[in-house]
């Protein structure tokens, strides 16, 4: 990841919460939903914008689960 990109989490929550963007001021970018697509793996450049993020999710959750046990 390039110094001051977001991590692939932060950027799934600014897809999937228009909270989460109003709380934080950020924006979504043509660039950011490439790198989250990116992020999602395997036919993720097929997924939309919403797809690619609860991919994402469900990954970094499932790698903190691997992590804990």
């Amino acid at each position: 990841m390039e110094p001051g990109s977001k991590s692939p989490v932060t950027l799934a929550l600014m897809i999937v919460s228009d909270r989460y963007r109003h709380a934080t001021g950020e924006l979504i970018t043509d660039a950011d939903i490439g790198e989250l697509r990116k992020w999602a793996g395997a036919g993720g450049e097929e997924m939309s914008p919403f797809e690619a993020a609860c991919a994402v999710i469900r990954m970094e959750l499932m790698r903190a689960t691997d992590r804990v046990q």
